[in-house]
């Protein structure tokens, strides 16, 4: 811990003539010229010996011979008081004062030149006889120390030998001999205990253990009999969970915000087959995911639209209703469109609602504000593999939130 006799002083007010002028600090032995300006004893030589032979502050030529200690001024500032160095949490790069664990012994300086203190604080640190990578700790802590340092030696109770704390439970649970340890093959049914060194001899008897190792066999063949008996149950449940959730009038609503739209759009235009704009994934169940996808760009019957493209990313053909609405700021302009397909088994499977891009895109129409495009959406599974039973739409509700947007 580094530390100057500023950094520890106790007492207020100091008078500032016991300042020098050049370091700004309290004098340390300070010696005047012969005009009685005084200055620490180390920095008037330096100005003798590398600057000028002269007193800085009235110019008057002096020697280090001619300089003249000043035993009442050093008398005074030696009276000042300071905190014991050990009063400070060990920090070397902020002395902060451990009211708690610190030495509170007030010192003069003279006290603290001296040295007696120090020598007898309890408070001092001290480094890890162990190991000094453990760190350092007060005197009056040793004993505290010991009892969790991870460096200590400790003495294994089966081999006696010692180790350091942190590395005895190791040597106990792999490398110990004379632990006594159980037979690797318990759980086929041999209770046998013995010290760790008999373990090849003792695996050597009753024919290797063989009738041991294949009840341990049958067992795991018995368990995962069990768990997938218990797999089968659950998937079933849920497929029923999931058809009693659509079958009970349910479709998800949400809104897809497409933000740093004008980056996104100049993405695709570069190349429209890989940078389609893509939302995250939608789970109506959890085991029934969609995605929505929009291609900024495309030509329909001649008419330039934007695509919003719904895919069912699941392994049962189905019947959906889905809709899309693009917002405008005002909601009696947004623009609202409504299908209802048959979607293939296959993963992937998908259909597009298409709006007109001269009417999205033109800027007077605030469809993109603030660079960003809001596309609600409702999607609705109304049959799965085939059964048509049309189910009425419920009511719209929008507090799903989809966001795209580019990483800076």
């Amino acid at each position: 811990m580094k530390y100057t006799i500023d950094d520890l002083i106790f007492s207020k007010d100091i008078d500032e003539d016991l300042y020098c002028q050049l370091c700004c600090n309290l004098m340390n032995e300070s010696v005047s010229c012969p005009n009685g300006h005084c200055l620490c004893k180390e920095c008037f030589h330096k100005q003798i010996e590398t600057v000028k032979p002269e007193c800085p502050i009235c110019c008057i030529p002096v020697t280090v011979q001619t300089l003249c200690k000043n035993i009442y001024l050093q008398k005074h500032i030696n009276n000042l008081k300071v905190y014991c160095p050990n009063s400070f949490l060990n920090n070397d790069s902020k002395l902060i004062l451990d009211e708690k664990n610190g030495c509170k012994e007030i010192l003069t300086i003279e006290q603290l030149k001296n040295g007696n203190h120090l020598k007898q604080c309890k408070f001092t640190f001290v480094s890890c006889k162990y190991n000094e990578k453990c760190g350092k700790y007060r005197m009056n802590e040793i004993e505290n120390h010991q009892d969790q340092c991870n460096y200590y030696p400790t003495k294994c109770f089966y081999c006696k030998n010692d180790f350091e704390r942190m590395n005895l439970s190791n040597h106990l649970l792999l490398d110990c001999s004379l632990v006594i340890i159980a037979c690797r093959y318990k759980d086929g049914g041999c209770n046998e205990t013995f010290p760790r060194h008999e373990l090849s001899k003792h695996l050597a008897l009753e024919d290797n253990h063989q009738q041991y190792i294949s009840n341990i066999i049958n067992g795991h063949q018995s368990l995962l009999k069990s768990t997938s008996k218990q797999l089968k149950q659950l998937r079933s449940s849920c497929e029923e969970l999931e058809t009693k959730l659509i079958n009970n009038d349910y479709s998800f609503n949400g809104r897809w915000i497409i933000k740093q739209f004008s980056a996104h759009f100049d993405l695709f235009k570069e190349n429209p087959f890989t940078n389609l704009i893509i939302s995250p994934p939608i789970f109506l169940t959890p085991t029934k995911e969609f995605s929505l996808s929009l291609s900024a760009d495309t030509v329909v019957n001649s008419v330039n639209c934007i695509s919003v493209i719904l895919s069912k990313q699941f392994q049962s053909s189905s019947t959906i209703k889905f809709s899309f609405e693009i917002t405008n700021q005002s909601q009696t302009k947004s623009i609202k469109k409504e299908e209802k397909k048959k979607f293939s088994h296959l993963i992937g499977s998908s259909h597009s609602i298409e709006f007109p891009t001269s009417e999205i895109y033109n800027i007077h129409n605030k469809f993109i504000v603030n660079d960003q495009l809001i596309i609600k959406f409702n999607i609705k599974i109304l049959s799965i593999q085939d059964e048509q039973q049309e189910i009425e739409e419920s009511e719209e509700n929008f507090n799903n939130t989809l966001i795209t947007e580019l990483e800076e």
